[in-house]
């Protein structure tokens, strides 16, 4: 059986306990986001992908080693966050990485941002505890950097190509202003 420590007077306690048997502290189990190795991955990727979007496009976050899509909506100057749902402590993000093994993958409840201005996208670390890297290099928390069509994003472990998609189907334009 395995043990978890009390945050408040770090005594073990059996895995199945909610409150710490010692100090009656409530045992965090579920909600932390684990402290991971991201290593120093190197690759190779091009230096200037196209950095122009529109309302036109659609933003589509393809996981890397997967055929797995997130159709991510931009409204200009209207954030959205990335991370991991946790409803007991009501914390929702926009678009929610858990169901792609986002807490395994050291995805953070409120991990980056995205907001489209100016016809650029930008993408922001918010303090995450695993970072936010763009092709390669950590971003400094809270300093937006502009995505480009092609970038890889990566969100602790999580890997995703950015790719800014044309809506062309007027049918699909269409359901999108209903959003």
């Amino acid at each position: 059986m395995s043990t978890i420590t009390c945050p408040s007077c770090n005594q073990p306690n059996p895995d199945t306990n909610l409150f710490c048997s010692h100090c009656g502290e409530m045992l965090d189990r579920f909600q932390k986001t684990p402290k991971i190795d991201v290593g120093n991955l190197r690759v190779n990727y091009p230096q200037w992908g196209n950095a122009r979007i529109s309302s036109r496009h659609r933003l589509v976050l393809r996981l890397v080693n997967s055929m797995k899509q997130i159709r991510i909506d931009l409204v200009e100057n209207q954030p959205v966050t990335l991370g991991r749902a946790d409803p007991l402590a009501d914390i929702l993000p926009d678009y929610d990485l858990s169901r792609y093994n986002g807490l395994a993958m050291g995805v953070s409840r409120r991990h980056a941002s995205l907001v489209m201005q100016d016809n650029t996208l930008q993408i922001t670390d918010l303090d995450s505890t695993n970072g936010t890297y763009l092709n390669g290099k950590r971003l400094i928390p809270y300093r937006p950097n502009i995505l480009r069509d092609g970038d890889e994003i990566r969100l602790g472990d999580l890997r995703m190509l950015a790719m800014f998609v044309e809506v062309t189907d007027p049918f699909d334009r269409a359901q999108e202003a209903h959003r």
